[in-house]
């Protein structure tokens, strides 16, 4: 326990198996800084499995498997934290509520990942990385940065639970501003296989390899703004409805982006809302006459 008038610097340390009500290994109040070593196993009875802290800076090591019974299955936070290096893996957040198996963002808050790998969290929404604070006049946007690498999140229906299977975003749901240079792979969910929006997305790195039982096999985007700049490329998604991005809001497609390899029995590259718009100025969608739906 950090309170908050100090902060926690951990270097190639080693913290397993601890439990608590908030924060099984480590619940810190300040800036806890990770630059090395394992933090693991850790269980919550209610937020971050391993972590609960309102700041973080992790620059190396391995935080794994963390079980949390509400949000933040791994680590939970609640102030501005950047990841730059490392892996986060394996987190799961367990209640009927959970959101964010291996991170929860909460309050005004903005995460970045510079660099690392955030991988295999499983949630109610946002198997990876769930954001749902939305920013208002007196505060600012709640924003996801990421430069790294997010990949294989699942958002999975609490066992037993048959009242609400709808499951969003494999690895990252986000109901303000979110950011992809890096790249996001390879989630499942029965919308929004990898990514799950309320705001605006911007992407110049990859999104791909997304499945979606239902809409969205890469990105559901619910009035929000996609915009794909230079480099951008959403790939290889699968869904019912759009195989690559299902919008009910604006899809801009810059120049030197990219949308292909989508599959889906309507859409299969993008699925455009009929209270959408899709501005293709400069980019590609493969086959555009045949794998663009706008509904009626």
């Amino acid at each position: 326990y950090v309170d908050a008038s100090a902060n926690l610097t951990l270097t190639n340390c080693t913290v397993t198996g601890g439990g608590a009500t908030d924060g099984g290994n480590i619940y810190a109040l300040g800036l806890l800084t990770i630059s090395g070593g394992e933090i693991a196993d850790g269980t919550a009875t209610q937020e971050g499995g391993n972590i609960y802290t309102t700041g973080l800076n992790m620059t190396d090591g391995t935080v794994s498997g963390g079980v949390g019974a509400s949000y933040g299955g791994s680590i939970y936070l609640s102030g501005d934290s950047e990841i730059s290096g490392g892996l986060i893996k394996d987190g799961v957040s367990t209640s009927t509520s959970r959101s964010g198996g291996n991170i929860c963002v909460s309050g005004k808050s903005t995460l970045t990942i510079t660099g690392g790998t955030i991988s295999g969290g499983r949630g109610y929404n946002g198997g990876n990385i769930y954001s749902n604070k939305v920013a208002d006049a007196a505060n600012k946007a709640v924003t996801v940065n990421v430069k790294g690498i997010v990949t294989l999140g699942e958002a999975v229906a609490v066992e037993g639970d048959t009242s609400n299977n709808k499951n969003m975003a494999g690895n990252i749901f986000c109901a303000n501003t979110l950011s992809i240079s890096g790249a996001v792979t390879d989630g499942k969910a029965f919308d929004g296989g990898n990514l799950y929006t309320r705001n605006w997305i911007d992407i110049s790195g990859t999104v791909s390899g997304g499945q979606a039982t239902s809409r969205g096999g890469n990105i559901f985007a619910s009035a929000s703004t996609v915009q794909l700049h230079a480099g951008a490329k959403v790939q290889n998604g699968k869904a019912d409805k759009g195989g690559n991005i299902l919008s009910a809001g604006n899809v801009i497609v810059k120049a030197n982006a990219e949308i292909s390899g989508g599959e889906a029995a309507v859409g299969s590259n993008v699925y455009v809302n009929k209270t959408a718009t899709l501005n293709i100025a400069g980019g590609t969608i493969a086959d555009q006459d045949t794998t663009v739906y706008y509904a009626q």
